[in-house]
């Protein structure tokens, strides 16, 4: 099926594949999309030659973050859901990391996490498989936020010292598998409110992203098939999409299922 070209006058030598149903899968983390109308895929739009001659107003810039919000969460969902059973010899964990000093360089703070976990790397002796969500207390210094996959055990002490910033580390089982994003998810939502966050990285992660996209309808539908409610992540909800300018241009049903 094809869509009209009238709104995209750019592309009028492109012809738009279109699609009412789409398939997310990563590991075990699988999410179902239906739209109400035909959704367009397998085309690159190019940017305007001036792109600062498209005024935006403050709402469409709110529009635009939010969207941007929505994008970043549902991202960071699907590498966390998708890597939890992917290393079956370990039991993923929750590990925080605060800097002893009041640093509230962003820059300067990733840097040192990212060098602290090549240290832990070289200390265990294989690749560590992490996410991590850096957020500023009270006081003002960076901490992070993480959840690990293929740490085995490593004594606190020694990761403290290999933390180098202070002996605040925490670690914490993680024992309600299912809602483990949610940890992540509201320091990540904080993130977007904050300033001091802006253009900056809202969380790292050394994961492997085996994100697949599946818009062909028949494929896509087999995969629904297959999966029953007792392989629920949540319950199933309803969405509108919306344009720069507040106006509804599509309705999604979304359901999520990890198949354990």
């Amino acid at each position: 099926p094809y869509v009209s070209l009238m709104y995209f006058p750019h592309l009028e030598k492109i012809i738009m594949k279109t699609t009412i149903v789409k398939a997310v899968l990563n590991g075990n983390y699988a999410k179902i999309l239906l739209s109400k109308y035909p959704i367009s895929y397998g085309f690159s739009a190019p940017h305007p030659d001036n792109p600062k001659s498209h005024t935006q107003n403050k709402e469409q810039i709110q529009a635009i973050a939010k969207k941007s919000a929505y994008r970043a969460k549902e991202k960071v969902k699907a590498l966390i859901m998708g890597n939890l059973y992917r290393h079956t010899k370990y039991r993923p964990i929750f590990l925080t990391f605060t800097f002893r000093e009041n640093v509230q360089d962003i820059a300067y703070a990733n840097k040192e996490f990212l060098l602290a976990m090549k240290r832990l790397d070289y200390e265990v002796g294989h690749k560590l498989r992490y996410i991590a969500v850096p957020e500023f207390q009270e006081r003002g210094a960076i901490h992070y936020h993480c959840i690990f996959f293929n740490l085995p055990f490593v004594d606190i002490k020694i990761i403290v010292k290999i933390w180098r910033h202070g002996t605040q580390v925490d670690i914490k089982p993680i024992n309600k598998v299912k809602g483990t994003y949610h940890y992540l998810i509201k320091y990540l939502d904080k993130s977007f409110s904050d300033p001091r966050c802006k253009n900056k990285k809202r969380y790292l992660h050394s994961l492997e992203n085996r994100t697949e996209i599946i818009y062909n309808q028949d494929t896509a539908l087999s995969i629904f098939s297959k999966l029953d409610a007792k392989n629920w992540m949540s319950a199933p909800r309803s969405y509108d999409k919306l344009d720069q300018n507040g106006k509804i241009t599509n309705h999604f049903s979304q359901q999520e299922f990890l198949t354990i």
